[in-house]
């Protein structure tokens, strides 16, 4: 009994190690300055004058958004590596939005809502009320 309870605990511990690495390599993938591609807000896209001079910039586990050269506001966010799609929880001062989120390549996809269920896909309605942000790597 005694080696079955400390198989058990060696396996969970494995597993949360292995997730934590996973975790903290897309962690670092996604870390860096980002500008806005496209916006769209329960279904309706934002002219790119909207959005021209919008960015964020990625730190750890924080995301700061910035119009020019403003202080910008700073949000946190939890990833989930485990989920397909990725899951990404954000909180602000006044908001938690919950969604999903895929990198690929200098290309990064958010989806998200603050009411309702989670977005499965990368995809902006009236009926699901989601954001669908596209982001592009600022290159230095």
């Amino acid at each position: 009994m005694l080696r079955m309870l400390a198989l058990i605990v060696l396996v969970v511990f494995t597993s949360n190690l292995v997730a934590d690495e996973k975790t903290n390599k897309v962690l670092k993938d996604l870390q860096g300055d980002w500008k806005f591609e496209k916006l769209v807000t329960a279904g309706e896209e934002k002219p790119a004058k909207n959005i021209d001079n919008v960015f964020f910039t990625i730190k750890e586990n924080t995301m700061t958004i910035k119009v020019s050269d403003s202080a910008g506001e700073t949000w946190t966010f939890e990833i989930n590596v485990e989920k397909k799609p990725t899951w990404i929880d954000v909180e602000t001062k006044r908001q938690k939005f919950v969604g999903v989120y895929e990198l690929n390549g200098d290309t990064l996809k958010f989806c998200w809502v603050e009411f309702g269920n989670r977005p499965t896909e990368f995809e902006s309605t009236k009926k699901n009320a989601a954001e669908l942000i596209i982001l592009k790597r600022v290159k230095k």
